[in-house]
């Protein structure tokens, strides 16, 4: 029981010297720097992958692999009972959204 006890401390001793050191980074402005330097780095990965796909016969292959795959997956899954349930449910609450938006704008307009 010591043992778990000496562990939670030390895991709570780390997790508030580390969102110590996170304050610091984003006070300093560095923060926004890191994760725009990481949201750039994300967009020139995705296209390289696009492009190595595109060239390399076999990663093509492969892809389209993945993907029908991944479609049948989907359908697989659209046709279970539950999944069904809160898919009616997206739809409904999507519906919803719309006509509050609808009902927004024209009030916005006669405004």
């Amino acid at each position: 029981m010591k043992f778990y006890l000496v562990i939670l401390i030390t895991a709570l001793a780390f997790s508030v010297s580390y969102a110590d050191d996170k304050k610091d980074v984003q006070s300093s402005g560095e923060y926004e720097k890191l994760v725009e330097g990481k949201k750039k780095n994300e967009s020139k990965m995705y296209e390289l992958r696009l492009k190595l796909i595109k060239e390399d016969p076999e990663l093509e292959a492969l892809h389209r692999k993945i993907m029908a795959l991944h479609k049948e997956l989907a359908l697989r899954l659209d046709k279970k009972d539950e999944m069904k349930k809160l898919l009616e449910k997206q739809k409904e609450l999507s519906s919803e959204i719309e006509k509050m938006l609808r009902k927004r704008k024209t009030e916005n307009v006669s405004n």
